[in-house]
């Protein structure tokens, strides 16, 4: 999934939050849901329903999510209105920040495991 431009994006946020928790001193602290619901809130306030269907087609492809037919519908709005609206986009949301807050316990291990991971 990292090789995907998308995901990569997803990683340098969680990157960027990892190493704010460190400089405050509260890595040690720190808990990989409450990280990875904190990413993927700024990725449903700040894109498109598009982009995150992008994000969920590679997690199923991949096999880290479920699959499950995403609608054909356009999406070209922000997520935070299609979350409100729409129940198949709230159903891929739901799924998808499962992974990211799987994501985040992996990178919430390893820096916590060596700082050298941050």
């Amino acid at each position: 999934m990292v090789e995907d431009q998308n995901w990569r994006v997803v990683e340098e946020a969680l990157a960027e939050e990892l190493q704010a928790l460190a400089i405050d001193g509260e890595l040690a602290d720190a808990d990989s849901s409450s990280l990875g619901q904190a990413v993927f809130s700024q990725f449903v306030g700040s894109t498109d329903g598009s982009q995150l269907r992008n994000l969920a087609r590679i997690a199923m492809t991949t096999g880290v999510m479920d699959g499950f037919p995403l609608a054909s519908d356009d999406w070209d709005e922000p997520s935070w209105e299609l979350a409100e609206r729409s129940s198949d986009f709230q159903q891929m949301l739901d799924q998808l920040m499962q992974v990211f807050v799987a994501l985040a316990m992996k990178r919430l291990e390893a820096a916590t495991a060596s700082p050298d991971h941050l």
